[in-house]
């Protein structure tokens, strides 16, 4: 598990190869005696922070990935309000799915996304 920082890609796009957490990673697990492999488990979008889950062999993604996709590994997401919000008022409840090209959006269509 690593802590991402805001800002920071989690993995190489056409405009941004090297400075990315992936690259920074396989950097210092290559450089093990003997080498480390590393495996994405999941990705954050650049503008967010947070906890990233990354294998250090297929299986152990593959089986990483399942536990996301059937939501049997637990996230919480804690959002900062400014201001006074009433109970019950302002609930924001969507889905997060991810397009071809990778990019997250919001639905409210249970079977695309990640539940709320």
């Amino acid at each position: 598990m690593v802590d991402k920082p805001e800002g920071l890609l989690t993995i190489a796009t056409d405009k941004e190869k090297n400075r990315t957490l992936y690259a920074y990673l396989f950097e210092h697990v290559e450089s093990k005696k003997p080498p480390e492999m590393l495996f994405i488990v999941h990705r954050l979008d650049r503008e967010a922070s947070g906890l990233l889950v990354f294998a250090k062999s297929e299986t152990a993604k593959h089986q990483l990935q399942q536990q996301f996709k059937e939501h049997t590994a637990g996230r919480t997401y804690l959002a900062i309000a400014e201001g006074h919000i009433a109970r019950n008022q302002q609930t924001i409840e969507s889905y997060l799915a991810e397009n071809r090209m990778y990019r997250c959006y919001s639905t409210h269509d249970r079977s695309k996304g990640n539940g709320p």
